[in-house]
């Protein structure tokens, strides 16, 4: 019997990550550039797409027994873009934070992808990787919607500062599953 919790544990890790996280950085980063520099909002989007290509490239090349436990390392590289956008006073760092999230978030995408397809049986991934892409949308109209309706009450920073422990937390919980480290490649 192939054993899948890690695989349900990464991809709720997602769900919560995409939508209280990923959902609301969506919706801050054009408000916070909107106030002070409309003109290089897309500058900082390039910025992140850049070192997603360059967070690929990396994610290629890792060769590890705990492939989880560095992809899901990878993911606090979004932490400064959430710090800054907590402090919001210096939008200028957006740019380069962008590129460290965007690295960050390629090589978890590429090392869970490659995970998927090594472990997940040939009959079987067709699904595996539909309920991925289900868990990673699903509530992203959600988060949307509650970012819209707490950054007019409650402000950037306590909406940013929350997805921040989200982040932190998401990560943390999901560790300790067994098969998560090594995204089940190797028995626990």
């Amino acid at each position: 019997m192939i054993e899948f919790r890690w695989l349900v544990a990464v991809m709720i890790q997602g769900l919560v990550q995409v939508s209280f996280v990923a959902a609301p950085v969506s919706l801050m980063l054009p408000l916070l550039f909107g106030l002070t520099h409309a003109s290089l909002y897309g500058l900082a989007v390039s910025a992140d797409a850049v070192g997603a290509l360059a967070g690929s490239l990396i994610g290629i090349g890792l060769h590890t027994k705990k492939p989880g436990l560095y992809a899901l390392l990878a993911l606090v590289a979004q932490m400064p873009q959430l710090v800054v956008i907590a402090d919001h006073r210096s939008v200028l760092w957006l740019i380069p934070c962008g590129f460290v999230t965007g690295l960050g978030l390629s090589v978890f995408g590429v090392a869970w992808t490659t995970a998927i397809q090594v472990t997940t049986p040939r009959d079987m991934l067709g699904r595996v990787f539909t309920l991925d892409a289900l868990s990673n949308s699903a509530l992203m109209p959600l988060g949307l919607v509650l970012a819209g309706y707490l950054v007019p009450r409650f402000g950037v920073s306590v909406v940013a500062w929350t997805s921040a422990v989200i982040r932190a937390a998401s990560i943390i919980i999901v560790l300790p599953v067994p098969g998560v480290s090594a995204f089940g490649q190797d028995p626990v």
